[in-house]
């Protein structure tokens, strides 16, 4: 069995769905959808492998060295040497492991105490996946967090702090938020005067 560099295709069709996540703003400990994997294994004659096998997925910050920051183990079956696995369907992918790491490293380690196989393989994206960062035209969350905060609920209120923005006449605060969306108010507050007085 070769310890380098046995040819490995990795596909992954479900990256343009982890692409999305990067650019999103989440809660603690979010999980990732898994990601489909495929691989083909060839022993030291470059032939096809064949049996059952286990292998061990890990991601890492670095190619070489680094940090672990994911870990997962699949028995599988070879076919002609391919295998196809869902990374994350056991130990599931941490969606803060990919928007703290501008890249990470698929590291696979075949057999039981085997050598990590060399060089660790980039998860990257797929085509339109990477204007996944740049939101354009509408969108539709249930609700919308700047960092930890909560700043839209669910209902589409604002629940954030006003306090920092300045309307037409002084703080906007929440006296020109409670007016908006308030369709059985009086109408005295709308949309056009607190942001057209929101500024510097």
């Amino acid at each position: 069995m070769r310890t380098t560099s046995p040819p490995i295709r990795l596909l992954l069709p479900l990256a343009a769905a982890l692409a999305l996540l990067y650019g999103m703003a989440a809660p603690a400990a979010a999980a990732v959808r898994p990601l489909n994997h495929e691989g083909l294994l060839l022993d030291e004659q470059g032939l096809p492998m064949t049996g059952s096998l286990r292998l061990t997925f890990r991601l890492w910050t670095l190619q070489a060295g680094g940090q672990k920051v994911w870990e997962e183990v699949h028995d599988v079956e070879l076919l002609d040497g391919y295998y196809q696995v869902l990374l994350g369907s056991i130990n599931p992918l941490d969606l803060l492991a990919f928007q703290q790491n501008a890249s990470l490293w698929l590291g696979i380690v075949v057999g039981v105490g085997g050598s990590e196989l060399s060089p660790r393989h980039p998860l990257g994206a797929v085509g339109y996946a990477l204007v996944a960062e740049d939101a354009r035209g509408d969108i539709h969350p249930r609700s919308v967090f700047i960092g930890q905060s909560k700043v839209i609920d669910e209902q589409g209120r604002w629940v954030g702090n006003a306090s920092g923005l300045t309307g037409p006449a002084g703080p906007a605060g929440a006296s020109c938020y409670d007016g908006l969306g308030d369709r059985n108010g009086d109408g005295s507050v709308t949309v056009a005067d607190c942001l057209g007085g929101i500024g510097p």
